[in-house]
């Protein structure tokens, strides 16, 4: 099945990419199962796939292996995001899930910690805030950060030292 077959009448010009995403769909979706084992998360990162290709500058010689490198790239992140989601829940399992034979000591102690550190970052300037929230909650690299925000890297490097310093000072009193 072609572009102009598999799109709804009267769309503008099909392109190369159309075309490419159109007849390599079912393909890209099994390439992205096999790497997520979730078909539903499978059928999202192609659709973005395609929506990044197509709003990218780059000149494309290879549709298909734009869509797939493309896929490939957000697939890898999709996990990185889920591994670092999964750890934050591990370690937040103290705050959210109290165990049963934890004192009313221990719980109003932990709550009290929650609440100081959630204040801590509230008040982190605004940059700093997010780079950290990149960092320690997205999972992202420091050189990911830096090219997400347009920022050096030495700029994340000294926002998440400043986060952490912020966060230690809390622990000391």
């Amino acid at each position: 099945m072609s572009c102009n077959e598999g799109m709804a009448q009267g769309a503008a010009g099909c392109t190369a990419l159309d075309d490419a995403y159109v007849q390599s769909y079912a393909d890209l979706v099994r390439f992205l199962t096999g790497r997520l084992r979730c078909l539903a998360t499978a059928r999202d990162i192609a659709q973005e796939a395609y929506l990044r290709a197509s709003q990218s500058d780059v000149a494309i010689s290879d549709p298909r292996a734009f869509l797939f490198r493309t896929a490939a790239n957000l697939a890898s992140d999709s996990r990185k995001t889920s591994k670092r989601h999964a750890e934050i829940l591990a370690e937040a399992s103290f705050w959210l899930e109290p165990e049963p034979d934890r004192s009313a000591e221990a719980l109003t102690l932990a709550a009290e910690e929650f609440t100081r550190v959630s204040r801590i970052i509230e008040h982190l300037p605004p940059r700093c805030r997010e780079v950290f929230y990149l960092n320690r909650f997205e999972g992202l690299s420091q050189s990911e950060i830096a090219t997400r925000l347009g920022i050096s890297k030495t700029a994340v490097e000294k926002n998440v030292r400043r986060a952490l310093a912020a966060l230690g000072e809390t622990r000391i009193k």
